[in-house]
């Protein structure tokens, strides 16, 4: 998360800058930083992709800019959706409700949703009066991105936003900082999004426990608002088989 006018041309700048030093002017021009290409060049000890990444993870540090991320285990909502939830809910039709759950896209969702929340709530106690201006790399999640912040955008002035500021007692936002003009990036021509890309692309190998991505999850590491935070889902089958089998002694069982 930027502040566009004290930080936007200073990080810029410092992406610019670091390309120069590592690949050299005459590389820079049409060069496009791609997480997923370096990671496959460090996995085989390329120097360079090294050092470019090590630089990369620096930037945020030098400049505060925090970094904020949702993750979901799709194996374990998977597991989730078919073993506790369809089961506990549809019963004898769950195999069939099954049929309705697209992992990919709604995992993506529920990632995305946390992220905006810790957004929010960041510049909510933080910068009461701003607003957040999300820029997403366009991809096949677009339709999905579009959909969580209408839902972020639009549940502070529905019926719904008020049922629940009634109920929780004011505890929830009456409205998202999320404006409403909301840009859907090529990230060939912003630095700025490939420079996300790489953190996102060094979050994920972390959380996935790569240890090509460790170095540099360190570096990223100090700006990470909620760095520790394991994707949402992860080990539900294990969690839910002790849980199991404390019912099960329970009714003397076992």
């Amino acid at each position: 998360m930027l502040n566009v006018d004290s930080q936007w041309h200073p990080l810029l700048e410092s992406i610019e800058n670091t390309l120069r030093a590592i690949l050299g002017v005459e590389h820079i021009s049409k060069y496009e930083i791609k997480a997923r290409n370096l990671y496959h060049r460090i996995r085989r000890g390329d120097p360079t992709a090294k050092a470019l990444m090590s630089a990369l993870m620096k930037i945020p540090s030098q400049h505060l800019v925090p970094v904020f991320y949702g993750a979901v285990d799709r194996a374990g909502y998977i597991y989730f959706m078919r073993e506790i939830f369809s089961r506990s809910v549809y019963r004898e039709r769950a195999e069939e409700r099954m049929e309705d759950v697209r992992p990919p896209m709604d995992t993506f969702g529920q990632a995305f949703a946390q992220c905006i929340g810790r957004v929010d709530s960041f510049v909510h106690a933080i910068f009461p009066a701003e607003q957040i201006l999300w820029i997403h790399d366009k991809g096949r999640y677009d339709d999905g991105a579009k959909f969580q912040l209408g839902n972020v955008r639009a549940l502070g002035a529905s019926e719904i936003g008020s049922h629940f500021r009634e109920v929780l007692d004011d505890y929830y936002l009456e409205r998202s900082h999320v404006v409403d003009t909301i840009y859907f990036g090529d990230s060939r021509e912003s630095r700025a999004l490939q420079l996300a890309d790489a953190c996102c692309s060094t979050i994920t190998r972390q959380l996935r426990g790569d240890p090509d991505a460790d170095p540099y999850y360190e570096l990223l590491k100090p700006q990470i608002a909620n760095d520790g935070s394991r994707p949402e889902y992860e080990n539900v089958e294990a969690v839910w088989k002790i849980m199991q089998e404390r019912e099960r002694a329970k009714k003397g069982e076992t």
